[in-house]
């Protein structure tokens, strides 16, 4: 009996050493869990801080942008107007270097823009730096644009659209470098299914020398274009409208588009590049079947990317109350190309650091597009029709079809990148003069089916320029 009390007894003090060691074991393992808990959320709070940060500077990179711009919008109609009357810009008293050389203007709310200012003849070159309010960041928002202004008094020249009258002015504007295309009753009818056109303006003699305009923009090549587009309704898939950066020698180029995908999804991508398809997360396609979208996209060594996009909304002006495109939208694009700088006006190389070697400065494009479609109202005096025969532009503010001003389009609000210009730095001018490229352009891939262009027009920043593409001599950021 002792025997047995003896035992149990033992039995029972092992069982509760086991009881206990379990505890400890236990005990170790929730306080390990509980430090790794804690170091995942320390990293958590570190990435999403850094996540915030980025977004408040991309932000901030963006509003600093449009401050240095506003700044040039301010001083550009000074110069022009010296400019046209044949003032001295170095008179000390009522020249713009001294109204306009290091002046720093102060918004209500603390931000600023400060402008440089230089003259050689008869070549104006404004520096504008525009500076968010510091406050409690530690870092100051900058951004610089740099406008180049042609004081010989060739502002206000009518710039012209490229004409498609005749198959001999296709020829002379227009390379293929894809497909095909025809005039048909002084439209441009595309009639390939695949089907790339390049501005021949390598040459010519009536288009301007994009590599002079170039040279003389310090290496920086910047330019509006736009494109009215008449796509049948009919047409399953297709990614049509304007190309710039464009090169058939790497066959690359970016590309604003109107889209549309095919509604049904097995056959999404049989007549459109695969990147237009896209998925999310759950497998669900980012774009609408059957919808008309809008997209940015980039086509580097032949394979596409799509920037961001946007369906179209009957407030764009571009599709009836059905969703479905109108005839003759227009498309139009800003390409504005900048040496990426400090504060101070200092270039940066790849690593962010400063650099007085011209090879080592790094480029960047800022790109901003918009779209309409064609107004057909006597309130708005026909201001979107495409040019007709009873239709003709003698004047920059023509009121029946191409337009340079920007407050006349609807800009695009972006899926991603909402109403602010897209940063992207992966096809620039670089070595433009050695390359040559086609640089300008328009593209259809998708089904077959009519498709119709008209008032193909280009505008080109930070040089001279004459005949059809004209060339404002301003803006070049």
């Amino acid at each position: 009996m002792r025997l047995f009390k003896s035992a149990a007894i033992v039995a029972q003090r092992s069982f509760r050493a086991v009881v206990c060691n379990q505890h400890g074991s236990i005990l170790i393992g929730v306080i390990i869990t509980l430090v790794v808990v804690a170091t995942l959320g320390t990293a958590m709070v570190t990435l999403t801080t850094t996540s915030t940060y980025t977004q408040v500077g991309a932000f901030d990179a963006t509003k600093a942008y449009y401050l240095a711009e506003a700044g040039g919008r301010y001083a550009v109609p000074i110069i022009r107007q010296e400019a046209l009357s044949g003032g001295d810009p170095l008179d000390p008293a009522t020249g713009t270097i001294a109204r306009l050389n290091n002046k720093t203007f102060t918004m209500s709310n603390g931000d600023k823009f400060r402008l440089t200012l230089s003259y050689l003849a008869p070549t104006y070159t404004l520096e504008s730096f525009g500076v968010l309010r510091q406050g409690a960041n530690t870092f100051e928002a900058t951004r610089k644009v740099t406008f180049v202004i042609n004081g010989s008094g060739s502002q206000g020249v009518p710039v012209a659209p490229l004409i498609f009258d005749s198959k001999s002015e296709l020829q002379d504007n227009l390379t293929t470098v894809a497909g095909g295309a025809k005039v048909a009753g002084n439209k441009l009818k595309v009639d390939k299914k695949l089907t790339e056109l390049g501005l021949n303006w390598d040459g010519s003699s009536t288009l301007p020398d994009l590599t002079e305009i170039w040279a003389n923009g310090d290496g920086l090549l910047g330019y509006s274009v736009q494109l009215k587009a008449n796509l049948n309704a009919g047409i399953k898939e297709f990614v049509a409208g304007l190309s710039f950066r464009m090169s058939s020698s790497t066959d690359s180029s970016y590309g604003f588009s109107f889209m549309k995908r095919s509604s049904k999804d097995k056959d999404c991508g049989t007549a459109i590049p695969l990147a237009f398809c896209a998925k999310d997360a759950n497998g669900d396609f980012l774009l609408e079947g059957g919808a008309i979208y809008v997209v940015l996209w980039k086509k580097v060594a032949g394979s596409y990317i799509m920037l961001d996009y946007r369906k179209v909304q009957i407030g764009d002006g571009a599709v009836d109350n059905k969703g479905k495109l109108k005839d003759w939208s227009t498309l139009v694009v800003r390409v504005a190309e900048q040496y990426i700088s400090d504060s101070n006006g200092n270039y940066l190389d790849i690593n962010g650091q400063i650099t007085t070697d011209p090879a080592a400065r790094v480029r960047e494009n800022f790109i901003t597009a918009y779209v309409q479609g064609e107004d057909d109202t006597d309130a708005k005096g026909y201001q979107y029709q495409r040019v007709t025969d009873n239709c003709t532009c003698a004047t920059t503010n023509c009121s029946c079809t191409i337009h340079w001003d920007f407050t006349a389009f609807n800009q695009v609000n972006w899926h991603a990148a909402g109403s602010n210009p897209i940063f992207d730095n992966s096809l620039t001018s670089s070595g433009f003069a050695t390359i040559r490229p086609e640089e300008i352009g328009i593209h259809y891939l998708g089904d077959k089916g009519e498709r119709f262009f008209d008032d193909f027009a280009v505008t080109l920043d930070g040089g001279g320029g004459t005949g059809s593409g004209g060339g404002s001599g301003i803006l070049r950021y």
